[in-house]
């Protein structure tokens, strides 16, 4: 006697936190069109849509967390014009929403087309955490550097929940 009781409180028990928990471990208000079948598992009221034959609709699909989780990356300003000889600055900033403060991400900086005269870029790699400023990109040009280049940031999550997304942002620099 001891033991079914016991067993069918363990069901119940189990059943009650795999309707509670929505996939997520996050409490769900408990719904009145749910009820508990006698072998433990979720169904539905006839009067509800779900078929009382499936018990996983009334459970909730599980999510990955930080799925979808998504950062910016933007170059400013959007176009520079130097003279030859001298210098620029880029800044190079990695934003997203306050969940992702401060979650690391790797820039590199690159500019094109390369030529014997392209401007050379310094701090062209870096880490930063997201939300927490920017990172300059600081270019020199040389007298025969004349033209319009690409400067391009790439940022790559390096800590979970954006590890290995990448987010690609650029500039135009003008050399007269």
């Amino acid at each position: 006697m001891k033991k079914t009781v016991v067993g069918a409180f363990l069901v119940l028990v189990v059943a009650v936190l795999a309707v509670g928990c929505n996939g997520n471990s996050s409490p769900t208000t408990p719904s009145p069109s749910l009820i508990l079948s006698p072998s433990g598992q979720a169904t539905a009221l006839p009067s509800s849509s779900v078929s009382p034959s499936d018990p996983t609709a009334a459970v909730g699909p599980a999510r990955a967390a930080g799925a979808g989780t998504k950062f910016t990356l933007t170059v400013s300003p959007s176009t520079e014009t130097v003279p030859g000889g001298s210098n620029c600055k880029f800044s190079m900033t990695p934003t997203g929403p306050n969940s992702l403060t401060g979650v690391r991400v790797q820039i590199f900086g690159d500019i094109s087309p390369k030529t014997a005269q392209t401007p050379d870029l310094s701090q062209r790699y870096t880490t930063i955490g997201i939300n927490l400023g920017s990172i300059g990109l600081f270019c020199t040009t040389g007298k025969g550097s004349r033209g319009s280049y690409t400067i391009t940031a790439t940022a790559t999550g390096i800590q979970y929940p954006i590890n290995g997304q990448t987010q690609t942002a650029s500039a135009t620099l003008i050399v007269n």
